[in-house]
């Protein structure tokens, strides 16, 4: 039997729905308690600005120009950086 088929019978043996619904609440909870206000405190530090696209419902794209000029070249990257390991870390 290989490892993922192990993993798999693992999986279905203790993951019922209801354990995976509550575990990834909390999952979600505590990410957005602790990892994203760290987060925002850091980009705020490094970009000069607390303003930021992914916290704006609205915005127009000279609103988006201004944010970007705010941040400078540095915060630009940092914000694309870190925005973009979040989008592939959270989902996994």
């Amino acid at each position: 039997m290989s490892v993922l088929q192990r993993l798999s019978r693992w999986l279905e043996k203790y993951l019922s729905g209801r354990t995976a619904l509550v575990t990834s609440t909390v999952v979600f909870v505590l990410f957005m308690a602790i990892v994203l206000p760290y987060m925002a405190q850091a980009t705020e530090e490094v970009a000069g600005t607390g303003q930021s696209p992914d916290t704006s419902l609205i915005y127009s794209a000279s609103d988006l120009y201004d944010m970007a000029e705010a941040y400078g070249q540095e915060g630009r990257d940092y914000y694309v950086r870190t925005r973009f390991t979040f989008d592939i870390a959270w989902p996994l």
